[in-house]
């Protein structure tokens, strides 16, 4: 019997810190191993499919999201072959566009952890997140430092692409309104998921 199934759609788990949050998002990572029970991945136990491969297919994006120095460009396409109508098409449905054509440099800018705001930094891990077309995407408090209006077109950013099909998305939140958007909502309370909805 499942103690909760996700299938392709938009689900948020929420709850008080430290309740276990982050870490059912760990189990589904493959950062953490279970001391019990089974974790399933299409019917079949997480431990049996290849690690490198597996991580291929999840986008992650943290509270606290690592910003190395580079420019914004190389730092949202992190190796990925850029498109640049791709690339612009989301920078402007998140809302980054207008700031970054402000920039002297634009996307050429050099940038570092140090030199952006948390907002600033969510949005360029939200847009590296969304540029790599992953067919799981993991987030954990993800926008926990955004302004609304910045919060609201991530949410709708999210919403498409689950209306799509074709990602699964699960977030931690503490956020109303990202829990609001989701299909399927948990709440954790002492490392027990109960379904809200």
């Amino acid at each position: 019997h499942p103690l909760f199934q996700l299938k392709k759609g938009m689900h948020c788990i929420i709850g008080e810190s430290g309740s276990g949050k982050s870490t059912a998002l760990m189990l589904l990572m493959r950062l953490f191993s279970q001391d019990s029970g089974t974790v399933l991945v299409n019917g079949n136990p997480i431990a049996n499919y290849n690690r490198s491969q597996y991580f291929k297919q999840i986008g992650y994006a943290g509270q606290k999201p690592t910003i190395l120095t580079g420019t914004i460009r190389w730092t949202i396409l992190l190796g990925s072959q850029c498109d640049e109508e791709r690339l612009n098409g989301l920078l402007l449905e998140l809302g980054l566009k207008e700031w970054i054509d402000g920039l002297e440099n634009k996307l050429d800018t050099q940038i570092d952890g140090d030199s952006l705001s948390s907002g600033e930094k969510q949005k360029i891990s939200m847009a590296r997140l969304l540029y790599r077309k992953a067919s799981m995407l993991v987030l954990d408090e993800a926008t926990s430092a955004m302004d609304p209006a910045s919060e609201q077109l991530v949410i709708h950013a999210l919403k498409r692409r689950a209306e799509r099909g074709d990602v699964l998305i699960l977030s931690a939140t503490h956020s109303v309104k990202l829990a609001d958007a989701c299909d399927c909502v948990y709440r954790m309370e002492q490392g027990t998921l109960t379904a809200v909805r």
